[in-house]
């Protein structure tokens, strides 16, 4: 088994009767967490009309989206700015965890 190693997809080549490639994400992978941010966005949209309050909650969309495109445009990102990228985009989706689990609450009561 031989390891290729690319900065924007991680990927095993397997060597048996030809060269098959599968995408392996890694669990703290910007890519992914980027697409967790936008799904509970998604979600506190959803949840926001059946709560009754008259604001939606602080997402920060445009500030998250920002900071990714800002990582992803990099070439070959240092390791501290990768960690930094995952920090960020972390306490983003759990800002949002936060919120629709506030939010659900208020529904079921």
């Amino acid at each position: 088994m031989a390891y290729s190693e690319d900065y924007r997809k991680r990927t095993i080549e397997y060597h048996r009767e030809g060269k098959t490639q599968a995408a392996v994400k890694e669990a703290f992978d910007v890519n992914l967490l980027n697409e967790a941010r936008e799904k509970t966005e998604k979600i506190i949209g959803t949840l926001h009309p059946h709560t009754g309050k008259k604001k939606k909650p602080r997402t920060y969309r445009k500030k998250a989206r920002k900071q990714y495109l800002g990582f992803v445009r990099t070439r070959k990102p240092w390791k501290k700015a990768v960690r930094r990228a995952v920090r960020q985009q972390l306490g983003f989706v759990e800002r949002n965890l936060k919120h629709i689990g506030l939010n659900s609450y208020i529904i079921y009561e």
